[in-house]
């Protein structure tokens, strides 16, 4: 909306001085009547701004793991209990001396939980660490889209630093999360960590395009100009 204002005024300033004050009370008309045709399209913006907005963010269970993750399992002072290890087509993961566990849909604070009671059985004062690492695919106004693997201790701002950064045409701290297909979150801050967006395995962030005034201003102030160079000409 300033935007469009600015270049009311740049339009007006730039012809006015050259006109007598009959062609500049015209000049002005023309102006606002273009500038009027722009902004019979702001109440839909608005509205579609609220209602994405509106959306929020759903609430959602625990975070687990899917076929094609990975868990991060550090063990204080054994390395060779530690690792980073995959979740196989059939939701097991194979955990050192322990073998081969299920894990699909198991929240990851159980999936903890069971791992430190069965490495305390053999090893001593037993520490475990474990950290899950999600594929998820960063799209929209991005410079390199494409799917990544993040961890929960990650900010938004660093999952889209992965994919190249926000690009010219990208709309600076405002992201949002798809899943299935639905916006279940918008306009989220580059500062969220992913902890708290709980988020899982094939979710999306999307980076929005900037407004079409936003990213084309020579074209508006082209169009007022233009405007004001045919009633300029018209009452020479």
């Amino acid at each position: 909306m300033t935007g469009v204002l600015r270049a009311y005024l740049l339009c007006t300033e730039r012809y006015g001085s050259r006109m007598s004050s009959h062609s500049y009370t015209r000049l002005k008309v023309a102006c606002r009547a273009a500038v009027r045709v722009l902004l019979l399209a702001a109440p839909i913006w608005v509205a579609s701004a609220a209602l994405a907005h509106a959306q929020g963010v759903v609430q959602q269970s625990s975070a687990s793991l899917r076929p094609g993750d990975s868990l991060r399992v550090r063990v204080w002072r054994e390395p060779d209990l530690s690792g980073v290890f995959m979740v196989d087509e059939h939701g097991d993961l194979t955990f050192p001396r322990l073998g081969r566990r299920s894990v699909l849909n198991v929240p990851i604070d159980s999936i903890r939980a069971r791992v430190q009671r069965e490495y305390a059985e053999f090893v001593r004062d037993a520490s475990v660490e474990i950290t899950p690492l999600y594929r998820v695919r960063v799209n929209g106004a991005v410079n390199k889209p494409g799917l990544f693997t993040v961890d929960p201790t990650m900010s938004v701002g660093d999952a889209i630093g992965l994919a190249g950064g926000v690009s010219s045409e990208g709309r600076n701290g405002k992201v949002d999360l798809v899943r299935d297909g639905r916006r279940i979150a918008t306009s989220i801050s580059p500062s969220s960590r992913l902890v708290d967006l709980e988020l899982r395995s094939g979710d999306e962030l999307y980076v929005p395009q900037r407004g079409w005034l936003a990213r084309n201003p020579g074209l508006l102030l082209g169009g007022l100009s233009a405007v004001a160079s045919l009633v300029w000409a018209f009452n020479r």
